[in-house]
């Protein structure tokens, strides 16, 4: 906190290219609408989960039908030795639409904390809705999550903190709960998953190709059942 931090300097430049009038823009299914979930923390001894995904499609083999999956454009963590400005952090997402120009469909935050950062995200006008939406309170979105695990049909990147958070995973009473590791980026995932899934009315136009991985033209996989998380 106080530091002045402009968080969106700190994305990967490989996430965007410039389009023929110059405007920046993502690299991969550019115009897709995305989701945005926050897992959110002041405390510098936890950390601020955020997760972007959209949606693609693969040809399903057994129908030929359009089968939907979820690919995550970044799953992140904020952190600090002191105190998290959340300051920052809204700040962040609005850029992500103003500099950036995502096409944010849903944004959305846990409950934590969450009430004067979802009402200036509101009355920034930039994203289309604004929901509070708590994963631990609502297990339908992580055993949905671990279904499109389960059948391949969420892809992410390399990340092993995202992987101890997932393995470290139990269900207690109905409820998810972490023991050996913090849960943030894995709730911010979870959480920006179950708004894509529950947006019926967005139909993938991209077809999913694996990502060629530009620095060692190998190709990267995106798939985190194959890495056994």
């Amino acid at each position: 906190i106080n530091e002045n931090n402009n968080l969106i300097t700190l994305l990967p430049e490989e996430l965007f290219c410039k389009d023929l009038n110059g405007k920046t823009k993502l690299r991969r299914a550019p115009n897709a609408p995305r989701y945005i979930h926050l897992d959110l923390s002041t405390s510098g001894e936890c950390d601020t989960g955020i997760s972007m995904v959209h949606k693609e499609y693969i040809i399903n083999e057994v129908t030929g039908g359009k089968t939907p999956i979820y690919v995550a454009d970044f799953v992140i963590y904020v952190t600090a030795k002191n105190e998290i400005d959340l300051d920052a952090i809204k700040k962040f997402c609005i850029d992500l639409v103003i500099e950036k120009n995502i096409p944010i469909e849903t944004i959305s935050c846990d409950q934590y904390q969450s009430a004067l950062i979802s009402q200036m995200w509101k009355s920034s006008g930039v994203f289309k809705e604004v929901r509070q939406l708590s994963v631990d309170r609502n297990p339908e979105t992580f055993t949905s999550a671990a279904t499109l695990i389960a059948t391949g049909r969420l892809k992410v990147g390399r990340c092993e903190k995202l992987k101890r958070e997932l393995e470290s995973l139990v269900m207690q009473n109905g409820k998810v709960e972490k023991t050996t590791e913090l849960k943030d980026m894995c709730d911010a995932l979870v959480g920006s998953v179950y708004l894509a899934q529950t947006n019926y009315k967005d139909v993938p136009m991209y077809s999913y190709l694996e990502k060629a991985n530009t620095n060692t033209n190998k190709s990267s996989k995106y798939e985190i059942n194959e890495r056994n998380i």
